[in-house]
């Protein structure tokens, strides 16, 4: 079982995917550090259970249920590990507070309310995958 993932205000919150700033021999930074969760958060959310051979539990099951035919059920058990997986690996610095997805003819929205836990300004994310 591999543990949380850990970042801190003080970390380096790289771009990603990785950038070099232009004229700079640098790595191009997010501008802050809420953007820089909300990468990781979409990170996670794209990545399929055992896509990462270090992490196998890293992920959500996303991808795979959308080949499935999306009903009620679907969409709960989509809710069901978004939330678990931002709980398990991002729990230490933030706080999911609801999972909402949507269906259409063309793509599943999934749409997080979350907040940092070191600041409870409320911030949504939503991430459309086609279907």
């Amino acid at each position: 079982m591999s543990s949380p993932i850990r970042a801190s205000k003080h970390s380096r919150n790289f771009r990603y995917p990785l950038q070099v700033e232009a004229g700079a021999d640098r790595l191009a930074q997010q501008p802050d550090y809420a953007t820089h969760v909300e990468e990781m958060i979409r990170q996670i959310l794209l990545t399929d259970h055992g896509e990462r051979v270090m992490r196998p539990d890293l992920g959500t099951t996303l991808y795979s249920l959308v080949f499935e035919p999306l009903r009620g059920a679907s969409a709960t058990m989509i809710r069901a590990s978004v939330h678990a997986s931002l709980e398990k690996h991002l729990g230490d610095l933030i706080k999911v507070i609801a999972v909402k997805v949507e269906v259409d003819e063309t793509a599943l929205h999934v749409h997080i309310a979350w907040h940092l836990k070191s600041d409870p300004g409320r911030r949504v994310l939503t991430l459309e995958v086609p279907t």
